[in-house]
This record gives C-alpha cells, sequence and structure tokens, in this order.
C-alpha cells in the first residue's frame, strides 16, 4: 500500500505493520460531535498524533448517525492525506462514499472491508479492482458470525475465489479472521490465532484484526490486548488494526518482532529503545513547552500544519503582546522559514507546506484586526500566471507565502493577458509584479508581458514557474528569478528593503 510518497509492504517476510484505529468515532463523543457539524479538525490532529506515535497505516472511520459519509468521508481524507505521508485505510460500509474517498486519494489505499456474503462481494469488488486498492476480507458470511477457525476458513476462501474471478490477487487482500471478547467466549482467542495460522499456511494470504475487542468486559484491558498481540504475532499476523499511541501495546510489539527474527539486527528496537532516557526526557520538555508555552505551542501548529484551535491561540497570545506584529516577525516567519526549508530539502512535501500557509492564514485574520490602520502592508506587489497558462497552484502558493509575511498582493489570477496587467500596475502603482508559467508554451507570452510592462512602466518583475530556468528568465528580461514559493519571499524582502535604503538616502 502507499501514500503518495511513502510505500508500506506488507508480509510475512516484514514486520508486522500497525493500522492506527483512532480515527474512528465508535465510543468517542467529541469526534462524533466534531463530525456532525463537518469538523475534521480533531481527525487531523489524531492523524498527526497517531503517526508520531508509530502507525504506518491509518483507518478512516466517519461512521455517525446523521452524518453524510459521501461529504465527509472524502473531506476527512483530503485533509489527513495533507498532514501525513503514511498510506490509509478506508473505513465505511458506504461504497459510494468509499469511491468518493479514494478518487480525491493519493496513492494506494486498503478498503475495509469486502465480507463473504454474496452482496457485499458483489459490491465491494469492482470498486476494488477499478481502482487497484487493496482490501480488508472479513470472514463473515451469509450464516453470521463464524463459529470457529475451519468457517474463518472456509469464508476466506470464499472471499479469495470471488477476487480472482475479478483479477485481483490474493496478495492483494487481507484476511480478518476476527476478535471476539473473551470474557463471553473465552474459546474465541484461540480459534482466531489459528484461524491466523491457517491463513498462512493453507491459504498463503496476509492477515489482519482489530484486537481491541478481545478484552472487552475485563479489567486491565491493556494487558490483554498486549498479551494477545503477542500471540497473534507468533501465529503469522501480518498487520493489526490498534491505537499505536498505547505504550504497552507498541512495546510489546517491537519485543515481539526482535524475539520472531523479523526486525533483522533489533534495528528497530534500537533505534526506539537504544536511547529511550534521553528521548524520553525531550518528549516530556516539549510537552512541557507545549502546555505552557502558547507561542511554542502557535510555532509548533504552524509546522504540523494544523488549523484546530488556532485562532484561540492566537487571540490568547494577543493579549499579552503589545506589539502585535511581533507575532509575525518573531513566531510567524520563523516557523514558515523552517518549513521552506523543510520544503526544499525534501523532508516536507506540497501538501505540508500548503497546510502550514492555511494554518497561517488563519492566524493573520485574527492578527489583522488589531494591527492599526496603514501598518498591515510592506508593500504592495502584483502577480498572474500568464495568458494562456490555466496552471495557478505555484502562484497561489507563493500569494499565501507573502501574505503570511505582511505584503499587500493583488492577484489578478490566471491567463492573464499583459494588458490588464500593465493597467493594474498604472492604477495601483504597485512596484513589483511576480509572474508565473507552468507550460513551455506559454514561456513566449511571458516574455511579450516582460516587454510591454518594461516598456510602459519602471516596476520590476519576478518570475517563477516549473519550466523556467534561472537563465531564461533573464534572457527574456526578468529581474528576479525564484525556484520556490520562499524565493519570492526572498525577493520582495530585499527588494522593499532596497527602495526603503534608497528613499532614505534621497531624502525622502
Amino acid at each position: 500500500v502507499a501514500s503518495n510518497t511513502k510505500t508500506v509492504f506488507i508480509g510475512h517476510d516484514y514486520s508486522l505493520r500497525v493500522i492506527g484505529e483512532r480515527i474512528n468515532p465508535t465510543g468517542k463523543k467529541k469526534l462524533s460531535e466534531a463530525f456532525l457539524a463537518g469538523d475534521v479538525g480533531l481527525a487531523v490532529e489524531e492523524a498527526i498524533k497517531q503517526q508520531k506515535c508509530g502507525a504506518e497505516i491509518l483507518d478512516v472511520n466517519v461512521g455517525v448517525p446523521g452524518v453524510n459519509e459521501e461529504e465527509l468521508l472524502p473531506k476527512v481524507v483530503s485533509e489527513i492525506q495533507n498532514v501525513v505521508d503514511i498510506p490509509l485505510q478506508i473505513d465505511s460500509t458506504n461504497i459510494k462514499a468509499v469511491e468518493k474517498a479514494i478518487r480525491i486519494l493519493r496513492g494506494r489505499p486498503i478498503i475495509n472491508s469486502v465480507s463473504a456474503k454474496e452482496e457485499s462481494l458483489k459490491e465491494v469488488l469492482p470498486i476494488v479492482k477499478k481502482y487497484g486498492a487493496c482490501v480488508v476480507g472479513l470472514t463473515v458470511g451469509d450464516k453470521g458470525l463464524p463459529k470457529d477457525r475451519h468457517e474463518r476458513i472456509e469464508n476466506a476462501k470464499k472471499i479469495i475465489k470471488k477476487a480472482e474471478e475479478y483479477g485481483i490477487p490474493k496478495e492483494d487482500i487481507l484476511i480478518d479472521c476476527i476478535v471476539l471478547t473473551v470474557s463471553s467466549e473465552q474459546e474465541a482467542a484461540i480459534e482466531t490465532l489459528e484461524a491466523i495460522k491457517l491463513a498462512k499456511e493453507e491459504l498463503g494470504v496476509n492477515t489482519v484484526v482489530g484486537l481491541s475487542n478481545v478484552s472487552f468486559g475485563l479489567p486491565e484491558r491493556r494487558l490483554i490486548n498486549s498479551t494477545f498481540l503477542a500471540m497473534a504475532a507468533s501465529y503469522g499476523l501480518t498487520t493489526a488494526i490498534i491505537n499505536p499511541c498505547d505504550e504497552a501495546m507498541m512495546d510489546t510489539l517491537r519485543a515481539s518482532m526482535v524475539l520472531l527474527n523479523k526486525d533483522k539486527g533489533s534495528v528497530n528496537y534500537l533505534k526506539i529503545y537504544g536511547n529511550r532516557q534521553k528521548e524520553e526526557g525531550k518528549e516530556k520538555e516539549q510537552q512541557k513547552i507545549q502546555e505552557e508555552d502558547l507561542k511554542s505551542k502557535f510555532y509548533i501548529q504552524i509546522l504540523e500544519g494544523k488549523k484546530s484551535g488556532v485562532e484561540d491561540i492566537v487571540k490568547n497570545i494577543l493579549e499579552e503582546e503589545v506589539q502585535p506584529l511581533s507575532i509575525v516577525d518573531n513566531i510567524i516567519i520563523p516557523a514558515l522559514k523552517e518549513v521552506g526549508d523543510r520544503y526544499e530539502k525534501g523532508i516536507y512535501f506540497l501538501p505540508q507546506l500548503l497546510s502550514s500557509a492555511e494554518v497561517v492564514q488563519s492566524a493573520f485574520r485574527i492578527i489583522k484586526e488589531k494591527l492599526p490602520k496603514g501598518s498591515v502592508s510592506k508593500g504592495k506587489i502584483i502577480l498572474a500566471t500568464v495568458e494562456g497558462d490555466v496552471h495557478d497552484i505555484g502562484k497561489n502558493i507563493v500569494k499565501v507565502l507573502l501574505e503570511n509575511y505582511g505584503y499587500d498582493v493583488i492577484d489578478l489570477g490566471k491567463d492573464v493577458k499583459g494588458e490588464v496587467i500593465l493597467e493594474e500596475v498604472k492604477r495601483t502603482g504597485a512596484p513589483l509584479v511576480g509572474l508565473s508559467a507552468l507550460m513551455t508554451t506559454t514561456l513566449f507570452n511571458m516574455e511579450k508581458i516582460i516587454k510591454l510592462l518594461k516598456a510602459n512602466t519602471d516596476v520590476k518583475i519576478m518570475v517563477g514557474g516549473a519550466v523556467l530556468t534561472e537563465e531564461y528568465a533573464y534572457k527574456i528580461g526578468a529581474d528576479y528569478y525564484g525556484k520556490t514559493a520562499q524565493d519570492a519571499v526572498k525577493i520582495a524582502d530585499e527588494f522593499f528593503l532596497k527602495n526603503a535604503l534608497l528613499c532614505k538616502t534621497c531624502g525622502i
């Protein structure tokens, strides 16, 4: 399975993979209320938290009575994949919602799930095939829950056979051997374990369980859960839907991988626990900072692209700050610089860059309210994607960043004629224009616009776009070339600083 930047291999030759279970409103009042209100902030926070804790895949379920899953599930998936880089498991019984979510999902997901019931097989498998997804095969048949290991395997065989008829290989199926609670059926655990073993040895398929149900109704549930996980791993389980932030569970899993010779050379175990004391100290310090220092918390939210609650944080900071712009200078700009650095180094990708920029946009709306009139803008800049080019995502990122750095941006949009840009320069007196082009066929138009502006104004021009090189930019008459959105900010800062110094020298 895969996101747009990360691939996770599942199989008996790999470590057991952790699927984070926490984005599921069942038994979670706050998350249920948030979903009913159309708020995805809590789900996004949970996604970030689970990845930090060690989740390698995230299960996404928005099933609350009264929620329109066909609208909400794609929305949640879209927001989550902007802040985490691990694959997703789409968890819903509403196949229309599943399909809509998969259409906007970047990567190869898991669909959770198809059962051995005829109706489910006919409804789900065509979607699995159409989008090349993996699928969880739930070993529930037309008779209901399976009584024992043998019925589980018979249902699994039915799913595999039907999938093969659709051209879906068994390697793309994760058989769910179903975990029942041992407090009411104590023999159920061993039946599940034996089914996992048979699925591996007889069917040669991957397996998955959502194992928290095993301990329902018992005290010290963590103890039962983590022990069952270790046993399931020894029987051949390849993936588990668990809470990755449950330390006892994760500790047991990592130790099990060493003992089962899945963590070769104990590399992962040593990475996590080799400097555990130091890491725990760092985590406690980080937690202390986040709890006690709102400014640090705001900084971290920008880095992580977490929009939830950011406006309240900024309002609280503003109550302590005499100068609102100090928030921009001391928190927002350094945070955006770090985001930009991570983007340039390939640590962050476009979705993270956009998410961080959106956090700052929300914050800046609050900050602007507190600024005296006339103190908001550091200078006027006109932006446009040149005539004939309808791609404007790069320009839009530049706009967000420039606005967040305090510039008054006049966005003329995409496919803009040179005459329109010239008219706007004359009308506004903006001293700097940014032109963008993504298509090689529109570079000629960019050159024409530059010549038009140079012939009729003293405006300076910065250019950027995927097809541009620095050499070509200067060849067509541009004053500045920016490879990244962060470069545009640097150019603007240098340009307006230079202008300010010239004005002082001239005595203006």
